[in-house]
């Protein structure tokens, strides 16, 4: 199902990162952050408090520990998942913090 929604350049992100499909489609499913991040795309993510979300964790099952910080931008014109990104490892590489306003999704592509 995910493989027809999946751009070459998805594909080849979420291999090199280690992103199994079942993750993709939990933040699918489940996301509830929308951000527009430009040129007709928007970005799809859990919040914190999906993520403390008991029930959640039950029905998502073993890949819930690692949906923290899962990004997908979409084109909002075909739905396809344009690239895949972990948000953490970009506030990692910036040197920004969690919590400073520089670390949001949108501020990370803004860039």
């Amino acid at each position: 199902m995910l493989a027809n929604v999946l751009s070459s350049h998805a594909k080849t992100r979420a291999n090199q990162r280690g992103i199994y499909h079942e993750m993709m489609d939990a933040v699918l499913s489940h996301a509830d952050h929308e951000i527009p991040v430009g040129d007709g795309c928007y970005a799809l993510q859990l919040s914190r408090r999906q993520l403390r979300d008991p029930k959640l964790k039950a029905r998502i099952g073993s890949c819930f520990d690692r949906l923290a910080g899962l990004v997908l931008i979409c084109c909002s014109g075909t739905g396809e998942i344009v690239t895949v990104i972990c948000a953490t490892a970009v506030r990692r590489r910036a040197g920004i913090g969690v919590n400073s306003p520089e670390g949001s999704v949108a501020a990370e592509w803004r860039r």
